[in-house]
């Protein structure tokens, strides 16, 4: 009897740890309050946080973590960082900055090229279901000692929205990462499975 006390104890402070939904490998979710829905792909879980209200632009923050093949070693857990900041590998931003404008801000020379430290190579625009989402692949202009010791030589932009929200992804090869290409195709498949929820669906959390 004790047994089963303790792991239902265990179970429940497991649960408080941080939030513990986590999306099911392929089932949609739905988040009226960052107005949008998607589908966590094969090796990415999606970790639900509690509401909240955002200063500025900001609607809210969707937190991942890698798993399976992907999944990451976590060091010790910084003190002065949020709790799900520092135990998932990293989040998407939902911003309050139509689509058109979140893409200008890439295209910009201070934007994704980082004023000459990259040149974009290519441009992919994709139609979502609600929305449009842009693959901005950049290569390193030339070898520099920050971006060698980092092996960021090249970068992914992924930028996504509609005529009101839309949010802005970074995707650095960080390291000699051995399955860059896999972890890439699951930035991929996650973004192209966003939608964008029209307003009579979700209530905007303005401050």
């Amino acid at each position: 009897m004790n047994k089963i006390l303790m792991a239902g104890l265990f179970a429940f402070f497991g649960w408080m740890t941080i939030s513990s939904a986590y999306a099911v490998e392929g089932q949609s979710v739905a988040k009226e309050n960052c107005h949008v829905s998607f589908t966590a792909p094969a090796f990415l879980e999606y970790v639900e946080i509690p509401d909240d209200i955002y200063l500025g632009n900001t609607v809210c923050h969707l937190p991942f973590t890698f798993t399976g093949p992907l999944k990451w070693k976590h060091g010790d857990t910084p003190g002065l960082l949020e709790e799900w900041r520092a135990l998932t590998d990293f989040s998407v931003t939902i911003e309050r900055l139509p689509l058109t404008e979140a893409l200008k801000k890439i295209e910009a020379p201070d934007g994704g090229a980082q004023s000459g430290r990259f040149t974009l190579i290519s441009k992919k625009q994709t139609k979502l279901s609600s929305g449009d989402l842009y693959t901005l692949t950049f290569n390193a202009t030339k070898p520099m000692k920050s971006t060698r010791s980092l092996e960021t030589n090249a970068l992914t932009i992924f930028v996504l929205g509609d005529g009101k929200y839309s949010a802005t992804f970074y995707a650095y090869p960080w390291g000699k990462d051995p399955k860059r290409l896999m972890r890439q195709r699951a930035y991929q498949d996650l973004f192209s499975s966003f939608s964008f929820l029209p307003e009579c669906q979700a209530k905007d959390n303005q401050p």
